[in-house]
């Protein structure tokens, strides 16, 4: 009997480059977010720090002039604290957006997986039939050969 021959082979090949290519996506989605935390992180410990060693300088004699300095970094790092929060909100909205694009090609993709699967059953049941007829038939040519 001839070999099992799957006709949408080719279709099954394109799903799973296009469920490998938005994996790929999901993941440069993915970095970029982190990255983009990870600079969120450091400019809240920067501001952090600066806070910090405000506090402990209490004590020591600080002027007018340095105090407004102190302030309108404090309020320069909030605005890009602000704007470092919009880009992590923007950034985890595009990766929600990927990972909704990795699950539908991974749908696609099972579809004719499980579409392939179902022939390759029924193409193997008819193989084990068609066997089972050759033997049943070898079996009473033999069975009247041996008669005679």
């Amino acid at each position: 009997m001839k070999k099992f021959h799957f006709k949408l082979d080719a279709l099954l090949r394109v799903r799973k480059e296009r469920e490998n290519v938005a994996r790929q996506d999901l993941s440069v989605a993915r970095q970029d977010l982190q990255e983009h935390l990870e600079y969120m992180g450091k400019l809240e410990n920067e501001g952090q720090a600066v806070e910090d060693a405000m506090r402990f300088n209490k004590n020591a004699k600080i002027d007018a002039a340095d105090l407004a300095i102190h302030r309108q970094y404090m309020e320069v790092l909030k605005v890009r604290i602000s704007h470092q929060q919009d880009k992590v909100m923007e950034s985890k909205n595009v990766v929600e957006g990927k990972r909704q694009v990795v699950t539908q090609a991974m749908q696609e993709r099972k579809v004719i997986e499980k579409l392939k699967e179902k022939q390759y059953a029924k193409w193997r049941s008819e193989v084990e039939s068609a066997e089972k007829a050759f033997f049943d038939e070898q079996g009473t040519m033999r069975y009247f050969k041996d008669k005679r």
